[in-house]
């Protein structure tokens, strides 16, 4: 008898063990991530000039509204009871978790009346360029929604707001919501390569999950919200209408440096 329980145990922890690294390596550092299937859209941006390479980059102009939406990939502890399923054979059955940032709005870094640029441009080095924005206000909203109906990468309805964006984003179940303490993002071209970040902070006020991450974790306000921001035009990043692609984390604490998310280089993000 105590063999055949020690074998149970054994075989148990094993299949625990074969299930829990990965999901442990990728809890590092994080309350919630996501990836490709996030897209940001404007009510007043612009290309740049075609640069060196052949590309350009999206602009904002001083008043321009950003709205970015996008679904949740991974949720860890204290949320890590959540686990969305986008590919259940049953259509009826998969799950998902989507996100809104609204209410953000071009403020800088360059300053005059409404409608002139608020997205800076400056050369760097002898080749590349640098793009920078930051946008005042802003407030997310985090839904869980069965069976889950919001368009994914690859499948984004161009000129947004439309139909299903971002209204398939935001039906549901409000789980979480709060302010974020605006958005900056930053991105580069050096020579033929680009790359791009974005970083604000945010916290919890509310949601039918709220109590949870209060009671679970000391969750206060500005904790870091940050990850990759791609605005290269016009392939590689942006579906027709879409100004930014991106992916990143909700994290629960100061990161110890940045993480980068990668699915496929971000789609050969920065190729």
């Amino acid at each position: 008898m105590k063999r055949k329980i020690g074998v149970a145990a054994l075989l148990a922890m094993m299949a625990l063990g074969a299930f829990t690294p990965s999901a442990f390596a990728q809890c590092t550092n994080i309350l919630i991530k996501f990836d490709a299937d996030c897209f940001s859209y404007e009510s007043d941006a612009f290309l740049s000039a075609v640069q060196p390479d052949g590309f350009q980059a999206w602009r904002s102009n001083l008043g321009s509204q950003l709205t970015v939406v996008g679904l949740c990939t991974l949720f860890c502890s204290p949320l890590n009871g959540l686990v969305p399923d986008l590919t259940n054979p049953d259509p009826s059955q998969r799950v998902e978790y989507s996100f809104v940032w609204t209410s953000l709005t071009a403020s800088g870094p360059l300053s005059g009346a409404p409608g002139s640029p608020a997205t800076s441009e400056t050369p760097l080095g002898s080749t590349g360029t640098r793009w920078a924005t930051n946008y005042s206000g802003g407030h997310f909203y985090i839904y869980k929604n069965q069976p889950a109906d919001a368009p994914r990468d690859g499948s984004m309805p161009p000129g947004p707001p439309n139909a299903t964006v971002p209204a398939n984003f935001q039906n549901g179940t409000l789980i979480l919501e709060g302010p974020l303490n605006g958005l900056i993002t930053s991105s580069v071209r050096s020579s033929t390569t680009w790359s791009g970040t974005f970083t604000t902070t945010y916290s919890f006020t509310g949601g039918t999950l709220y109590n949870t991450v209060l009671q679970s974790w000391n969750y206060g306000g500005g904790l870091p919200l940050q990850g990759n921001w791609c605005l290269k035009y016009p392939t590689g990043c942006t579906p027709s209408g879409y100004t930014a692609h991106a992916d990143g984390q909700w994290l629960p604490a100061s990161p110890t440096g940045n993480k980068h998310s990668t699915w496929g280089a971000i789609k050969e993000l920065y190729r």
